[in-house]
């Protein structure tokens, strides 16, 4: 009896396991086992196919050797109690605590932990016997997923009968393998990072912070706002009347070249085009449709109170695809490397792209620049030669003024 009971437990751990680590695999890790040995690959692909049979087999399988270890208990207490001359209920009640406390530490807690740890090594071990299990469960199975699905379809609930598509997270981790082994080059992963990352970002992740913009008072004149335009090397740029919360149009440089080639008086007001607005939570992925559907290619970020924070331009959204967009006006340096092997980078540089290129893993929430991880450390505009530590990673302030960090070193850990 003692045997049985150790075999009920020993199912018990299995079938727990089991469900677990074949859940929580992420599909290259699936992908592994297809391609290995023979026995596990054709376990994991009719699991592949019919999902909720396996399942379904692998649940009454657990509660059989639950219920076979509940009854095996209670005929051995009945045994100590007639050996012993013990009280059979007072033997049956603590069989039955040591019972529950077994289960749930040995036959649940711990092998669902293990499984979630290492779901592909446990899956590997364990999908070889699972073929045979199912055959022997599968007329129950059959029986109980029948009625399972009967009582679904009365209460609307449709049952899949796939699994669920591939993650992000399966994505990127595939992203990563690929690079490591040298399938794909640095710039191919920059790219499929931002394509699964490219959904969930807003428009305040991606914009031009409100004191870089480059724009033109409409009260300047005409002769000072083409000169503006023209050294900006902008193809557009906003207008505004008296300070840059108030945006009172666009004006573009194609625009001011086809009045000027007519030999027409040029006034600005009437080439200017009406802005756009967008506010700081717009999801990317909608600026992309409504900047493709239209002809406007840039908009005016705004905050709850309509306080302008920022611009953003459909080449923003764009390299958050592809990477950073050069043009024939494009001149900046992301960032300059020093003699003693340290970087300058501007301070509103992107954490993000700093990661990227130096291959950092700085924190992108909830500072989204350099300079704003250390003012999010230290609180206060810190003066220049102060620093912050990071991750190993000094982050020192290059330069600044009263107001604002300007520039920053970055000094990599030392290897």
């Amino acid at each position: 009896m003692i045997f049985l009971l150790i075999i009920s437990f020993l199912l018990m751990i299995y079938f727990a396991g089991t469900e677990t680590a074949i859940c929580e695999m992420s599909s290259f890790q699936k992908k592994n086992i297809l391609n290995g040995p023979r026995r596990a690959a054709r376990a994991l692909q009719e699991f592949l196919d019919k999902p909720h049979r396996t399942l379904t087999a692998i649940l009454i399988g657990n509660a059989l050797s639950v219920v076979a270890s509940s009854v095996l208990t209670q005929l051995l207490a009945r045994d100590i109690s007639s050996r012993f001359s013990t009280h059979v209920e007072r033997t049956a009640v603590i069989a039955s605590f040591v019972l529950f406390a077994f289960v749930v530490m040995f036959g649940e807690i711990l092998p669902k932990t293990l499984a979630k740890k290492h779901p592909g090594r446990f899956a590997a071990a364990a999908l070889p016997f699972l073929p045979k299990v199912v055959f022997f469960l599968s007329p129950l199975a059959r029986l109980l997923f029948g009625m399972s699905r009967f009582l679904s379809e009365l209460l609307g609930v449709k049952l899949s009968k796939t699994l669920p598509r591939t993650s992000s997270q399966d994505l990127a981790e595939a992203s990563e393998l690929a690079y490591v082994s040298g399938k794909i080059s640095r710039e191919e992963k920059r790219m499929l990072k931002g394509i699964l990352e490219f959904p969930e970002k807003e428009a305040r992740q991606v914009m031009v912070p409100e004191v870089e913009i480059d724009a033109v008072d409409i009260n300047w004149g005409r002769d000072r706002i083409f000169r503006e335009l023209a050294m900006s090397g902008h193809s557009r740029m906003p207008v505004y009347s008296g300070s840059l919360d108030n945006i009172v149009g666009v004006v573009y440089t194609k625009d001011i070249l086809g009045v000027l080639n007519m030999g027409t008086l040029l006034i600005v007001q009437d080439i200017m085009r009406p802005p756009s607005f967008v506010p700081e939570t717009a999801p990317v992925k909608t600026l992309l449709k409504n900047f493709t559907n239209g002809r406007r290619h840039l908009s005016i970020v705004v905050d709850e109170y309509g306080k302008v924070t920022g611009l953003i331009t459909l080449e923003d959204v764009l390299e958050e695809i592809t990477g950073d967009i050069f043009d024939e006006f494009d001149t900046e340096v992301l960032y300059k490397k020093e003699k003693d092997g340290s970087y300058i980078v501007p301070a509103a540089a992107s954490v993000d792209k700093i990661n990227e290129q130096l291959s950092l893993s700085l924190p992108e929430y909830p500072a989204a620049s350099i300079g704003g991880l250390i003012l999010e450390k230290l609180d206060y505009v810190p003066r220049p030669g102060e620093a912050v530590e990071i991750g190993g990673v000094v982050l020192e302030v290059d330069s600044a003024d009263r107001q604002k960090i300007k520039s920053v070193r970055i000094r990599l850990p030392q290897i």
